[in-house]
C-alpha cells in the first residue's frame, strides 16, 4: 500500500507498508532538508507482552539500545532511544473516564479523539480511491 498526502501547509507525506517483503525497512523515516530520523523495530511494549512479560516488570517497555532511532544527517547521527511506553497508564485513565460517567464525566480523555477520527477519515478516503 502506498499513500501520498498533501497537507494544507504544502508538505507532502508518503506512507507505505508491506507485510510480505523479505527485509523489514524502518518503522518510521522522516526526511527533511536539514536532518532526518529513522527508527527500526516495534513498540518495545509489544514483544515484551508477547514473550509473557507483565507491565509490572521493571523492564517493561524499555527498549534495547541497539533499536534506538537515528537523528541527524550522514556524518553526524545521534541515537535517540524510544521513551518507555505507558499503555497501562492509558488504560487506567480510560477506565476512570468510562467508570466516571463516560462522555458526561469531567475527567480528561487519555487521547484527544480528534486525531484518531482524522486518521479514520483519511483511511476511508484512501479506500474509496483504491
Amino acid at each position: 500500500m502506498f499513500l501520498a498526502l498533501r497537507h494544507e501547509s504544502g508538505v507532502t507525506t508518503h506512507l507505505w507498508m508491506n507485510m510480505l517483503c523479505a527485509q523489514q525497512g524502518p518503522r518510521f523515516r522522516l526526511l527533511g532538508s536539514d536532518g532526518a530520523f529513522a527508527k527500526h523495530g516495534v513498540d518495545p511494549q509489544e514483544p515484551f507482552i508477547v514473550a509473557g512479560g507483565s507491565p509490572l516488570d521493571p523492564d517493561y517497555g524499555v527498549e534495547d539500545r541497539d533499536w534506538a532511532g537515528l537523528l541527524g544527517r550522514d556524518g553526524h547521527l545521534d541515537r535517540l532511544p524510544t521513551e518507555r511506553g505507558a499503555y497501562p497508564e492509558f488504560y487506567r485513565i480510560l477506565a476512570e473516564k468510562i467508570s466516571g460517567g463516560g462522555a458526561a464525566s469531567a475527567l480528561p480523555l487519555p487521547v484527544d479523539p480528534a486525531g484518531p477520527v482524522e486518521v479514520l477519515r483519511l483511511i476511508e478516503q484512501a479506500r474509496a480511491l483504491a
